[in-house]
């Protein structure tokens, strides 16, 4: 077999394959375009925002925070965040949420003291 033929059947088989799957790869095109232009528009929010900075920490923050612990005592599931109990979810999902906003503000207190010199 020639090395001319060879080259001809590895690109007859690469056509085939590439027009085979042709709408898996413009789906793929397609959610990847999407995901740009959602990022673009996320992008162009956030500059029109002025507490987009804010809102960011607070992800940042929220992401690093471990979620609030659950275990079963006297038949009951109790919630446990920092060191303390919950009876409840959303009671321990609020406090999780406000230790979240301390700490942000917080983060925001050590900026303002470094940029304007103050301790």
């Amino acid at each position: 077999m020639s090395r001319d033929l060879f080259w001809v059947l590895v690109a007859c088989f690469a056509l085939t394959a590439v027009l085979g799957l042709r709408h898996h790869i413009k789906a793929w095109a397609d959610r990847r375009e999407a995901a740009k232009l959602a990022f673009r528009a996320e992008q162009e929010r956030q500059a029109g925002d002025p507490l987009a900075h804010f809102y960011l920490t607070v992800q940042e923050i929220d992401a690093r925070t471990p979620q609030p612990e659950t275990f079963e005592r006297f038949e009951r599931t109790i919630w446990r965040f920092e060191d303390r109990n919950y009876l409840s979810a959303e009671a321990a999902g609020e406090a999780r949420r406000q230790a979240v906003l301390r700490d942000a503000r917080a983060f925001y207190q050590d900026v303002d003291r470094l940029r304007l010199g103050r301790r």
